[in-house]
């Protein structure tokens, strides 16, 4: 058995982490959140450039889009390095942007989101704080604009740390992605798959992304000599926080590595697969 061939590209940014590629009106955007300005925005992909800053005090987003529109959910800073409330924000031009209150529930802990289509329906993960990791759980829509809890049992746990980062859905399958502590190379990023939400099977394949030398390559020409250097000194024992989007016949996959050091020790990076969505989530479940 192989593993679906990634192929890292490099790194895009120092001190960023949890970002969505995306793709509107033909073109590759990325979604960051921004934390030296506690805040989101957009950057083109092409040029590196900044495209729009929006919604103030949050974190942990996700972007999904749908026809001309762009949807982003935020978790809202209300217990400091986390929430109990999710925001989306909505745009067709990138620039402005609408904003909605989504979901509350007082006492939970959220921290990531990746949000999804499943046949007539949206599910959306969310990553909760529960020592000693990051289970999921999960919200359901039929509109994209009120959304339910699903029961207690729908979640994704092991008793051990682990952390949710990116959810998709294809052919009656969703597809998880996590991160796991303590394997060979430190913390890396793992996927399983479900068809009710309960009852889950982890990739014999595992892991999907796990540190190594190419993470340091640099990719973005933007970055300063100093940058560079940081880049050259840091440890690497992790790769987390993947997400992506298909484009142009290939996956563009956004992925963070580091040391889970907090500030100053996580870096932005991007890697590709050559193929579809369908062909990448299949391939870490052959048979």
């Amino acid at each position: 058995m192989t593993q679906p061939v990634i192929v890292k590209q490099g790194t895009l940014g120092l001190d960023l982490c949890e970002s969505t590629p995306f793709v509107l009106h033909d073109k590759l955007y990325r979604l960051e959140w921004f934390r030296t300005g506690s805040i989101l925005r957009i950057m083109d992909h092409d040029t590196c450039q900044e495209v729009s800053r929006f919604g103030p005090k949050h974190r942990f987003p996700c972007a999904f889009v749908l026809d001309d529109t762009v949807h982003v959910v935020g978790t809202k800073e209300t217990h400091g390095w986390y929430g109990d409330t999710l925001t989306m924000f909505t745009s067709k031009d990138l620039v402005t942007w609408r904003e909605q209150r989504l979901f509350n529930l007082p006492g939970m802990g959220i921290c990531n989101t990746s949000l999804c289509r499943a046949g007539n329906r949206y599910v959306m993960s969310i990553e909760q704080t529960s020592p000693p990791g990051f289970p999921a759980r999960f919200l359901e829509s039929r509109d994209l604009h009120t959304w339910t809890l699903l029961p207690e049992s729908c979640r994704h746990a092991l008793g051990r740390y682990n952390a949710a980062h990116c959810l998709r859905w294809h052919a009656d399958w969703f597809y998880l992605f996590y991160l796991e502590e303590g394997k060979p190379l430190g913390y890396e990023q793992y996927v399983t798959r479900s068809r009710n939400l309960i009852d889950w099977e982890t990739s014999p394949l595992n892991p999907v992304l796990a540190a190594s030398p190419e993470d340091k390559r640099v990719l973005n020409p933007l970055l300063t000599e100093s940058d560079r250097a940081a880049i050259a000194c840091n440890g690497d024992t992790n790769n987390s926080d993947i997400d992506f989007c298909e484009f142009q016949g290939r996956l563009i996959i956004n992925y963070c590595w580091g040391t889970q050091g907090g500030p100053g020790h996580e870096y932005l990076a991007e890697a590709e697969f050559n193929g579809t969505e369908a062909d990448f989530l299949c391939g870490w479940f052959p048979g």
